[in-house]
Protein backbone atom coordinates (compact mmCIF):
# COMPACT_ATOMS: atom_id res chain seq x y z
CA UNK A 1 0.00 0.00 0.00
CA UNK A 2 1.54 3.09 -0.85
CA UNK A 3 0.75 6.42 1.08
CA UNK A 4 0.27 9.68 -0.73
CA UNK A 5 2.80 12.26 -0.80
CA UNK A 6 0.41 14.60 0.75
CA UNK A 7 -0.37 12.84 3.53
CA UNK A 8 3.09 12.69 4.39
CA UNK A 9 3.60 16.25 3.76
CA UNK A 10 0.34 16.69 6.69
CA UNK A 11 1.32 14.45 9.21
CA UNK A 12 5.30 14.66 8.98
CA UNK A 13 4.88 17.96 10.31
CA UNK A 14 2.41 17.42 13.01
CA UNK A 15 4.95 14.14 14.37
CA UNK A 16 7.49 16.56 14.70
CA UNK A 17 5.70 19.19 16.49
CA UNK A 18 4.35 16.40 19.07
CA UNK A 19 7.69 15.35 19.98
CA UNK A 20 9.13 18.75 20.43
CA UNK A 21 6.24 18.94 22.55
CA UNK A 22 6.90 16.67 24.98
CA UNK A 23 10.29 17.78 25.33
CA UNK A 24 9.23 20.84 27.00
CA UNK A 25 7.24 19.35 30.20
CA UNK A 26 9.98 19.15 32.51
CA UNK A 27 8.33 19.80 35.50
CA UNK A 28 9.32 23.23 35.52
CA UNK A 29 5.86 24.27 35.10
CA UNK A 30 5.34 23.57 38.97
CA UNK A 31 7.95 26.72 40.24
CA UNK A 32 5.76 29.25 37.97
CA UNK A 33 2.52 28.24 39.67
CA UNK A 34 0.53 30.21 42.31
CA UNK A 35 -0.19 28.41 45.75
CA UNK A 36 -4.07 27.80 44.16
CA UNK A 37 -3.11 26.43 41.20
CA UNK A 38 -0.63 24.44 43.07
CA UNK A 39 -3.81 23.17 45.43
CA UNK A 40 -6.29 22.70 42.97
CA UNK A 41 -3.58 20.41 40.77
CA UNK A 42 -3.09 18.46 43.65
CA UNK A 43 -6.78 18.36 44.60
CA UNK A 44 -7.80 17.15 40.86
CA UNK A 45 -4.72 14.33 40.48
CA UNK A 46 -6.24 12.85 43.94
CA UNK A 47 -9.84 13.22 43.00
CA UNK A 48 -8.93 11.48 39.57
CA UNK A 49 -7.01 8.57 41.25
CA UNK A 50 -10.34 8.26 43.36
CA UNK A 51 -11.99 8.25 40.31
CA UNK A 52 -9.77 5.12 38.69
CA UNK A 53 -9.83 3.24 42.06
CA UNK A 54 -13.60 3.28 41.77
CA UNK A 55 -13.66 2.43 38.13
CA UNK A 56 -11.55 -0.68 38.65
CA UNK A 57 -13.67 -1.79 41.31
CA UNK A 58 -16.80 -1.72 39.47
CA UNK A 59 -15.28 -3.13 36.13
CA UNK A 60 -14.33 -5.95 38.60
CA UNK A 61 -17.77 -5.91 40.34
CA UNK A 62 -16.44 -5.49 43.91
CA UNK A 63 -16.23 -3.16 46.70
CA UNK A 64 -12.86 -1.39 47.22
CA UNK A 65 -11.87 -3.74 50.06
CA UNK A 66 -11.07 -6.28 47.24
CA UNK A 67 -7.69 -7.36 48.05
CA UNK A 68 -7.40 -7.30 44.06
CA UNK A 69 -7.42 -3.21 44.57
CA UNK A 70 -5.04 -2.76 48.01
CA UNK A 71 -2.34 -1.53 45.73
CA UNK A 72 -4.48 0.98 44.32
CA UNK A 73 -5.51 2.33 47.66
Amino acid sequence: MRVPLHLLVVLFPLLCLAAHAQSQFDGDFWLTMSKDTKLLYVVGFVDGRNHGVNEAADALGTKIDDPRLAKLK
